[in-house]
């Protein structure tokens, strides 16, 4: 769970395009396979549907691309939420459980432990990361690093570590960059 990732002259060079689905993302900004993306906004902007459509989406791509002779490589979308509403989260299954083959879907809900709260990416991209060991390509969407960073926060103030910027222990950034580069 707390490896590093792969170092970055070890890394294969991004050449595939991954079709997100969205021409506005596709024609401004195309994403590539093997390339991260951070999704930045306020609240109530569609940061979450944007990740909805990119997944549901690829699960439309790995399923016309499990037809002999079309398409490339198939495509695993593993979607983790981290502290979400049961609301929310209850729209988000019934929405992907229906459509979805391709997709796994880890979440934890607002009453949750901290300590649970905290390992759930690193679970969700250990998986990622046996996945493309194996040779298939893998979508990881981290629903809210906010509140993984106050879930962080915490079991921080349980360990007495001081808080720093923000109210935040100084070593949250180090923690989501790791993440995020594990996730190349």
């Amino acid at each position: 769970i707390l490896k590093r990732g792969v170092r970055i002259a070890l890394r294969s060079k991004v050449n595939d395009s991954l079709i997100t689905g969205l021409r506005i993302v596709d024609s401004t900004l195309p994403v590539g396979r093997g390339q991260r993306q951070l999704i930045l906004g306020d609240r109530y902007t569609g940061k979450t549907s944007i990740l909805l459509s990119l997944l549901l989406h690829c699960n439309y791509l790995t399923l016309l691309c499990s037809i002999e002779g079309l398409g490339t490589k198939r495509v695993f979308g593993i979607y983790i939420g981290i502290n979400q509403n049961l609301s929310k989260l209850s729209k988000l299954i019934s929405t992907l459980i229906l459509t979805t083959y391709f997709t796994l879907i880890m979440s934890t809900h607002s009453s949750s432990s901290s300590l649970l709260s905290y390992s759930l990416p690193l679970i969700g991209i250990s998986i990622a990361e046996r996945l493309r060991d194996r040779g298939f390509d893998t979508i990881i969407c981290f629903d809210d690093f906010s509140k993984h960073s106050k879930s962080y926060r915490q079991i921080s103030l349980v360990l007495a570590k001081i808080p720093s910027r923000d109210a935040f222990p100084s070593d949250i950034f180090n923690v989501h960059a790791a993440i995020l580069e594990r996730g190349g």
